[in-house]
């Protein structure tokens, strides 16, 4: 059985997707396939744990969680099957394909849509020939493949973030919670960190960023203090240290708008990667390992830093 989840909640998109997927298959005659729809991240992400889909189609946009935060429990669940993913962009947002495939995007499809290209999606999800063409032969998998104008990792850095995935061992939250002697204060602690940062996440934009700059910078030094607190955490403590350092002395005024945006994403990625974190650790207990955050944030922040300090 071939099992799709589209997770969009826009009905006529949801009738368009459809309509092509059901036109691939009936193409060639194949009748074995599951389309299934969630309105938004939280609902998909419940389904695919209990469903395993073979391909997840993710609107960037949905509600209470959106395609990014998704994106992210999906990639960091060492549990549940992961799925080819493709991002549903709007044209304005292709500036942040680079952000989503760091974040685990496999393939994108802007609107409106193109049958070509979901059916390009699909012959490559399932191994696949759609026509007997020069052009459409085949399913290369280069075609989940993104073109970058810019690229915001060099190699050293690359170095850097595969040596703080290997460098330590998976510890599941509960166990790591029962280690910790003083874990009421620590809990109460906890509770401080971002009572505005839902808010912050919810409304930041490239056009209201230099008015939430501080709000960042100081949600950015409390868990920065509170992770220096956790012995086991100081390097993550130490990459937001100096990313609310380079938040402080940032000119928006000389940052052209393509790069601000980038600089925008990036910010709004690390928060919200910081308050999963903090509800999969303290809140639910149910992260399968507490330093899953490592490589997330230090990616993101090298590359935060690299494009406030590119020339």
């Amino acid at each position: 059985m071939k099992k799709i989840l589209i997770v969009e909640n826009e009905k006529t998109d949801i009738d368009i997707l459809t309509k092509n997927i059901k036109s691939f298959f009936n193409y060639l005659n194949i009748d074995n396939f599951k389309i299934d729809f969630a309105s938004n991240g939280y609902e998909a992400f419940g389904m695919h744990y209990h469903y395993n889909y073979d391909l997840i189609i993710l609107d960037t946009k949905i509600p209470k969680c959106d395609g990014i935060k998704f994106l992210t429990l999906l990639r960091n669940d060492e549990i549940v099957h992961q799925a080819l993913v493709s991002m549903i962009i709007d044209s304005e947002e292709s500036g942040f394909i680079n952000l989503y495939k760091q974040k685990g995007a496999n393939s994108f499809l802007f609107k409106p849509y193109d049958e070509s290209k979901i059916h390009m999606i699909l012959g490559n999800t399932f191994n696949l020939i759609v026509k007997e063409s020069d052009t459409m032969n085949s399913f290369e998998n280069d075609s989940f493949e993104f073109d970058f104008e810019d690229d915001f990792i060099d190699d050293v850095d690359n170095h850097k973030l595969s040596k703080a995935n290997d460098s330590h061992l998976k510890l599941p939250a509960k166990e790591f919670l029962a280690q910790l002697n003083d874990i009421d204060l620590i809990l109460k602690d906890v509770e401080k960190l971002d009572p505005f940062l839902e808010n912050i996440i919810l409304n930041l934009s490239t056009d209201n960023f230099s008015q939430n700059i501080d709000n960042i910078i100081a949600s950015l030094k409390k868990y920065s203090s509170f992770l220096d607190s956790l012995s086991t955490f100081k390097e993550i403590s130490s990459s937001l240290t100096s990313i609310s350092e380079e938040l402080e002395k940032i000119n928006l005024k000389r940052i052209d708008d393509k790069r601000k945006s980038y600089i925008t994403n990036f910010t709004k990625s690390i928060l919200e990667d910081l308050q999963n974190w903090k509800d999969f650790v303290f809140i639910q207990k149910t992260a399968h390992d507490v330093f899953y955050i490592n490589a997330s944030i230090l990616s993101n922040s090298i590359q935060l830093k690299n494009l406030i300090n590119k020339e």
